[in-house]
């Protein structure tokens, strides 16, 4: 029996898709961390989670001015503070020993994001540990 080409193989069965965002990689992390990062966004998250989430909280803190204002959003995905949960919910997920140089940058840049915000003494805390959302925030 004659034996196919491997060009009428191919042909014959195409690629599946590829995704059209390219996995996560993060000016500052180290390979270890990228492929934990890789292995997490191929399983939980989808790719490109991590470095939109880094880059949109690096975002919030280049806007210009001494105290930051973050405007409240009725659409939770637009609010700019959830940018900081997904880093949150990733940081939860990464292993113990793995991932410390991304909790390190997270925690560099929370230093900043608590720095230029003012705490609203207005907020009543649930017990939730995500801090950042009882900063001082602005409606539009």
């Amino acid at each position: 029996m004659p034996r196919n080409r491997p060009s009428a193989v191919r042909a014959a069965h195409p690629a599946p898709p590829k995704f059209s965002r390219p996995y996560s990689e993060v000016d500052g992390l180290s390979r270890r961390t990228t492929e934990i990062l890789r292995r997490l966004e191929a399983g939980r998250f989808q790719p490109g989670y991590v470095a939109d989430a880094v880059a949109s909280y690096r975002g919030l803190l280049r806007q210009p001015g001494r105290i930051l204002y973050v405007d409240i959003d009725d659409c939770p995905c637009c609010d700019p503070v959830h940018f900081r949960d997904q880093l949150d919910d990733v940081i939860r997920a990464l292993p113990r020993g793995g991932g410390n140089d991304l909790r390190r940058l997270v925690a560099k840049l929370d230093r900043e994001f608590e720095r230029r915000t003012l705490p609203d003494i207005y907020a009543e805390p649930n017990g939730d540990h995500r801090w950042w959302r009882y900063r001082q925030r602005q409606r539009d």
